[in-house]
């Protein structure tokens, strides 16, 4: 009998070590990560235009460079519109070191395609090297 609770103990013991490291796991450093894919705002967008399930798959969630145009800089939620079709926010403070119509390669997280109002969204953004 004491063997059988010493088992059922030991395996609840386990199963709580498991839960909670499987709740408490770190977060991604998207800023260290090796992107998975370079592309442009015009090619995603060609991409989603074909077969938005298979861009999902190919995109979403992936750390990705894209380059593109800036074609707007928002200080106040720390962001930019490239190409007038991906919206990008920032890590970091942003402040003044962008311009609209500057050419830029960014690094960050794609979180999708919001088709209510048409544009891509990355967010933890970096410049990349």
């Amino acid at each position: 009998m004491k063997k059988k609770i010493l088992i059922a103990l030991a395996a609840a013991v386990l199963i709580g070590i498991a839960i909670f490291a499987y709740a408490y796991k770190p977060q991604r450093n998207i800023a260290s990560e090796k992107a998975t894919f370079e592309t442009t705002v015009a090619n995603i967008t060609s991409e989603f235009t074909a077969n938005d399930s298979l861009a999902n798959l190919k995109f979403l969630d992936k750390t990705i460079t894209i380059y593109g145009k800036i074609t707007n800089v928002d200080l106040q939620s720390n962001s930019i519109m490239l190409d007038e079709k991906m919206y990008i926010t920032f890590i970091e403070k942003i402040a003044t070191k962008f311009d609209v119509n500057q050419s830029l390669k960014i690094k960050g997280r794609f979180i999708g395609y919001d088709d209510l109002i048409n544009e891509f969204r990355m967010d933890q953004a970096t410049t990349a090297d």
